[in-house]
């Protein structure tokens, strides 16, 4: 029992901080990779938008809805704006997942003193 204990104690704080501060970049790295490109699609769309609409033919917004979302380019922003989400979501996904160990950590830690103090 005292060995449980021990290990419990003896746990790398450098390290844990470390892997806090890689987390939290890769976190906030995958947020701004997100926002500037829902920025692009935006501004794209809104180009886009003004180009067809002040074009000779005359289309309705539906018509002009489609011809965005078929744009080749408009498709790229598309397909990398879903990957940032992905990589957002799994970022904050093992930033949750990181602070719930920590936070079991602490509650053993603390469970472990109060063990080792009515022991004594």
């Amino acid at each position: 029992m005292v060995s449980s204990n021990i290990d419990a104690l003896t746990f790398d704080r450098q390290q844990i901080n470390q892997t806090l501060d890689k987390r939290s970049k890769e976190f906030t790295d995958a947020y701004d990779v997100l926002v500037e490109l829902e920025d692009d699609v935006k501004l794209h769309y809104a180009k886009l938008f003004i180009s067809f609409k002040e074009d000779v033919v005359k289309r309705s917004a539906e018509e002009i809805k489609h011809l965005i979302t078929t744009d080749d380019m408009m498709r790229e922003l598309v397909a990398e704006l879903n990957q940032a989400k992905k990589t957002h979501m799994k970022a904050k996904t093992e930033w949750d997942k990181l602070k719930t160990k920590i936070m079991l950590l602490q509650s053993e830690l603390k469970q472990n003193l109060e063990f080792n103090s009515m022991g004594q």
